[in-house]
């Protein structure tokens, strides 16, 4: 009985490895005119991406710096977080670029 039952697996496991062997993989093409608009709404986010990451890093070192010079522990702690916050926010935005540029080909 069990001798049956692999020998069915295998022949649907061949004859689905022979249909997915047929199967082709297009290439992506964007649709005509919208290849432009997208590329430029790509870029203003990461425009937006990178400015937001930059300001956060110079208020953060900016509040830790008010915070030590005036004793106000609560100004340098809300700065150590934009600080660690803005180095994040720049690993993953690394990170990101990475994976997509090397999934996307």
């Amino acid at each position: 009985m069990s001798t049956l039952l692999f020998a069915t697996a295998d022949v649907a496991h061949h004859s689905l490895s022979l249909v997915a062997d047929s199967i082709t993989n297009p290439t992506a093409v964007a649709p005509p005119g919208l290849s432009e608009k997208v590329t430029t709404i790509f870029a203003w986010v990461k425009w937006g991406a990178l400015a937001a990451i930059f300001i956060t890093f110079v208020a953060g070192t900016g509040l830790v710096a008010v915070g030590k010079m005036s004793s106000n522990y609560g100004a340098g702690n809300i700065g150590s977080k934009a600080l660690i916050g803005a180095l994040v926010g720049a690993v993953m935005y690394a990170v990101g670029y990475a994976l997509i540029t090397t999934l996307a080909g």
